[in-house]
Order: C-alpha cells, then structure tokens, then sequence
C-alpha cells in the first residue's frame, strides 16, 4: 500500500481569515452608509436585499472600466457584495475553510492562495462575462474550496472523507443551476486556487512556507496581469 503522508496538525488563530471577513464587512457597511445618505431607508432596504448600489458600480468589475484604466476593480470587486444574503454566505464560507486552512499554511501560503484565487476568479469573469457587472467574494471562495481539495489529497487524505469532495460537487451544481451566477468567476477561482495549492503543497515533498508563498504570490500577479489583457482583449479597448 502506498505510504500515506503525515499531516501536521496546527493550531493558532487565523488572522488572516479574520481579516478578510472583517473587511469584507465595513466595505458592505460603507456600501449601506453611502446609499443611505444619498437614498435614506428606502435605500438601505433595497440595497440589503441586493440592489445594484453605487458601491457596486464604482468599485465592482467590467471589463470595458478595466480596459479603461480602472485595474483597481480586478481586486476591489471581491470585496463588494450585492445584498446582506450574498454577504453572509460568501463570509461563512470564508469562516470554515479559512479555519481549516490558514493554520495548516501559515497566514503567508494562506493570504497567497486567497490573493491567487481571487485574481483567478477577475479572470474567469473577464474571459467568459467581461461585460456583466460582477462582485462578491465567491471566486475566491471557491479557489480555497479547491485549494483544500488538492491540499488534502497531496497530503494522503482522502477529500471524500472529510466533506469537501462533497461541498465541491454541490459547488459546481450551485454555479450552473442557480441564474444569475457569476459562472466564470467561479471555475477562475477553483483553477487558480488548485493551482496555487498544488503549488505550495505538492505530493510528497514539503515545500518550505516562504517558498510556497512566493510562488502562489507569483501566480496570483500572472493571474492580474492576465485579468488586464482578457479586459483589453475582449472589449477592445486599449489599456490607458
């Protein structure tokens, strides 16, 4: 039988995790200041329940705004979300892998592989709906989501066993039955994140944590940099 790999058990608090909920959190609070002074009550209302707000259109992803100059939008989009549901659930999927991952990677692999994950996922969109406006944290999600698929199965554990192969599967459901689904940003975030964990914890050997940081770092800056193109590419448009 093949030898299974030892697995680490690692215990500290994920900061980083914390982090990304907690600003993903007073974006959506800023989000419901500004239509709220510029709507009142009725506006806040609407926006909970996932109105377009001004927040999206300014910092929410296009690709003709990105061909335009505006590349904040590749990372600021995974932050803004369209109403309090899409919030809760992209944060309470952040919530379990984040738990599950960040103290096995360290917060260094683990912030590279959300970065990759969510670049991947501005790509996937850029490739497949660049003229859609598209937010939320979900591409990045889904990248974690395989990121501890291909980490565990690296590691000799089998992913079936713990759940996720399971959550997988429902995940890639979700994506094409539900209308309105962000489709490419989805499977960009699940290619990229499967990347960057395949990257830092290849099969068999340990991979040392600065170093498989770096190259998920790496591979979620070729992922911005093809973001810009796909932006470029598929409006037309010159990057200014």
């Amino acid at each position: 039988m093949p030898e299974r790999a030892r697995v680490r058990v690692a215990v500290g608090t994920p900061v980083v995790t914390y982090a990304l909920i907690a600003t993903n959190v007073v974006v959506f609070l800023i989000g419901m200041a500004w239509v709220g002074v510029q709507d009142g009550g009725a506006g806040i209302t609407a926006a909970l329940s996932g109105d377009r707000i001004a927040i999206h259109t300014s910092f929410g992803l296009r690709g003709f705004e990105v061909a335009d100059g505006e590349w904040w939008r590749v990372i600021t989009s995974g932050f803004v979300h369209f109403g309090a549901i899409h919030l809760a659930m992209n944060m309470f999927g952040l919530y379990i892998l984040g738990r599950l991952l960040e103290p096995q990677l360290g917060p260094l692999r683990f912030a590279a592989l959300y970065g990759a994950s969510l670049a991947g996922g501005s790509l996937g969109v850029l490739l497949l709906q660049g003229d859609a406006l598209t937010a939320g944290a979900s591409g990045a999600i889904y990248g974690l989501l395989a990121g501890a698929y291909v980490i565990l199965r690296n590691r000799g554990i089998d992913p079936w066993s713990t759940g996720i192969g399971g959550w997988v599967v429902i995940s890639l459901i979700w994506t094409f039955a539900v209308p309105g689904i962000s489709i490419g940003g989805h499977l960009g975030g699940m290619v990229m994140g499967g990347l960057a964990g395949w990257i830092m914890v290849p099969p068999g050997r340990e991979v040392r944590v600065r170093a498989g940081a770096t190259a998920a770092a790496g591979l979620g800056l070729a992922s911005f940099a093809a973001a810009l193109w796909a932006a470029s590419a598929v409006t037309g448009s010159v990057l200014s």
